[in-house]
């Protein structure tokens, strides 16, 4: 830290005697005189009549205090917020001005979405509101909430968790005095505000929170979120030596579910997991350190939203693979790989491929000599690299799949049953759901319910390849099957035509489809999509920049099943409508245009068992 320099130091005396040593906790002339101000007012209100001499040894200790690096918050006992002032205290972190912004936003959006429109007259406002607030603190973000939207919100909760018994216990103090009528709060009947110790890594103390809430609307936290380095090398003298570094720095947690995760970045990594399987929220906010950081929990957030992973291991690592039964390769980025934009060209930087791990093959990847893997999917992405072998695990198993009932350990089939986010019910009973199984072999640990639907494995195309003899046949290109019909209102009744299920190429104005993990939503023929957008409430309407049909994330959706083999499988109305965020929500159904195969995907895998049972050459499929 560079010196003050001397010409600045009696600048600062000639001004007032005791300005100096303020200046040497604020570094700035300017902050130290409003510091200065701030002590003196302090002074005068703490010790009121007080002779002048005892107000005057009182204001000189807080400046000694202060040009030690103590933060003023610290000395004066409390900080702004809002319009409320948080009382503070060593050992719980200070309350900033960044967090104060974005609660008051927050509370500002909420209260507008609860004042009528034009077009709403008469319609039913939200009178209910619950939030969690976890790494609570001193409660500043949960106070100023309820003080904000508790005249919106006539049955408004809010649940603040902190890990730190000193912080809970200053939190309830602030509460304490808020309702005493010190600041703005006052009791109101329906409303409540408490606070907990709980620590967010721990599942028990999760379910439970979640438990004392029949829905979670806002998850809201400022969690500890700076690198080891950064907190030792760039942050100010007063925060590393006076505030509470359990708040800062977070601490080391077991292996990432990720796999690699940068040590700062943990607990979004958890608060994710329990915004979409614990206390399954509408809205998560997390504060966040810089740009960088938010790129990275961006796609965290992305990831954990619209993709099912699994964990494999290859030569000993980790790495997370997106499920993906519209794929027959599985690869991997290798490190130093090239990022191209697909529109431009242009090479860009890696990030924007947006890869959390890479794959470095000095070591156990064999390489197969003059064979290249290339693939191209829908969306225009292409892919371009080597074939090889290496040691592959998954559940703790080798070889997978193919190679496994190739030697016979297991029938040639696999099973997948995709889940929805853990339920409050499941939480209750402490079994915390798994984000859906995949099983090699056999079934699944589900339930399932109602006739099974099997239908045969169906060729899009039979290629020159398969006829010259030069590739091996039969073999198929997706898991492709044809429906019977897509059932919603107004549509075709169409009883089950066993003639037209055939491992042969279907006549060109056939609605195959594939069975897709890798995709989210459901796509069928336009004519269809357009249907059952129409039949939203309010109707959806096609969104040509987001490339699907845009509908309120409150809209109510219309019944739709898809018929296999005589059995229809309803979709769930929780999964009719999709929220992708700053996306806004869709409509589950969306535009395949008029080119089959068209796309079942993890929509209708959710509602479902599938099993796919290679050496039948069938697909088998029960409700779940």
């Amino acid at each position: 830290m560079p010196r003050i320099p001397h010409s600045l130091l009696l600048r600062a005396y000639t001004i007032s005697p005791l300005l100096p040593l303020v200046l040497r906790g604020t570094r700035t002339l300017p902050s130290a005189i409003n510091e200065l101000k701030w002590l003196r007012e302090h002074v005068d209100e703490t010790l009121g009549d007080s002779c002048e001499v005892g107000r005057h040894q009182k204001l000189r200790q807080l400046c000694e205090r202060r040009s030690r690096g103590e933060p003023l918050q610290y000395i004066l006992g409390s900080q702004p917020f809002g319009d409320l002032v948080i009382k503070c205290r060593p050992g719980v972190l200070i309350p900033r001005p960044e967090t104060e912004a974005y609660t008051s936003f927050l509370a500002q959006c909420l209260i507008d979405s609860t004042e009528p429109t034009h077009g709403q007259k008469g319609e039913e406002l939200p009178q209910s509101l619950s939030i969690v607030d976890l790494c609570s603190g001193s409660g500043c973000i949960s106070l100023l909430l309820h003080s904000l939207l508790s005249h919106n919100y006539p049955h408004l909760q809010i649940l603040g968790l902190d890990i730190s018994k000193n912080a809970v216990a200053l939190a309830r103090e602030n509460l304490r005095r808020n309702l005493r009528g010190d600041l703005k709060l006052v009791p109101v009947r329906d409303i409540t505000l408490d606070f907990r110790v709980a620590d967010v890594f721990n599942d028990a103390d999760m379910i439970y929170a979640a438990s004392r809430f029949q829905n979670c609307d806002i998850l809201i936290s400022n969690p500890p979120y700076i690198s080891k380095t950064h907190f030792s090398k760039e942050t100010a003298r007063s925060v590393r030596n006076w505030e509470p570094k359990l708040a800062l720095v977070p601490e080391p947690q077991s292996e990432s579910a990720r796999g690699e995760v940068a040590a700062e970045d943990v607990f979004y990594e958890r608060l994710l997991h329990l915004h979409y399987h614990i206390f399954k929220s509408k809205l998560l906010l997390m504060e966040v350190g810089d740009s960088d950081q938010a790129i990275r929990v961006a796609e965290m957030a992305v990831n954990n939203g619209s993709a099912y992973y699994a964990s494999m291991q290859i030569n000993g690592q980790t790495y997370q693979f997106i499920l993906d039964t519209g794929s027959s390769d599985t690869w991997i980025v290798e490190t130093g790989f090239k990022c191209i934009n697909v529109n431009t060209k242009a090479q860009v930087a890696p990030a924007s491929c947006r890869f959390n791990t890479t794959f470095s093959p000095e070591s156990g990847f064999t390489p197969i000599p003059n064979v290249n893997f290339n693939a191209l999917y829908a969306d225009g992405e292409t892919l371009t690299g080597t074939y090889g072998f290496a040691e592959v695990k998954l559940g703790g198993i080798t070889p997978i799949f193919t190679c496994m009932y190739k030697s016979g350990v297991i029938p040639p089939m696999f099973s997948i049953a995709l889940n929805r986010p853990s339920t409050v019910s499941a939480a209750l009973s402490m079994i915390v759901e798994p984000d859906g199984w995949i099983a090699f072999g056999g079934l699944p640990p589900v339930t399932t319910y109602g006739a099974w639907a099997i239908s045969p494995i169906q060729y899009v195309a039979i290629g020159r390849g398969y006829i010259d003899g030069s590739l091996p046949y039969p073999q198929y290109q997706f898991y492709t099957i044809t429906p019977d019909a897509f059932i919603y209102e107004g549509s075709t009744e169409i009883s089950h035509d066993p003639i037209q299920w055939s491992p042969l190429p279907n006549p060109p104005n056939s609605s195959n489809v594939q069975l897709d993990s890798g995709t989210t939503l459901i796509y069928l023929p336009t004519e269809i999509s357009l249907a059952v957008a129409n039949l939203f409430i309010p109707p959806a309407v096609y969104n040509s920049a987001q490339g699907f049909y845009s509908v309120p994330c409150t809209a109510r959706a219309p019944y739709f099943a898809v018929q296999i083999a005589g059995v229809p499988f309803v979709i769930d109305p929780r999964d009719m409508i999709m929220d992708f965020g700053d996306a806004g929500c869709a409509s589950a159904i969306s535009d395949g245009g008029s080119n089959p195969p068209y796309v079942l995907g993890d929509v209708f895998m959710k509602n479902v068992l599938v099993v796919f049972d290679v050496g039948a050459t069938e697909l088998r499929f029960r409700s779940r």
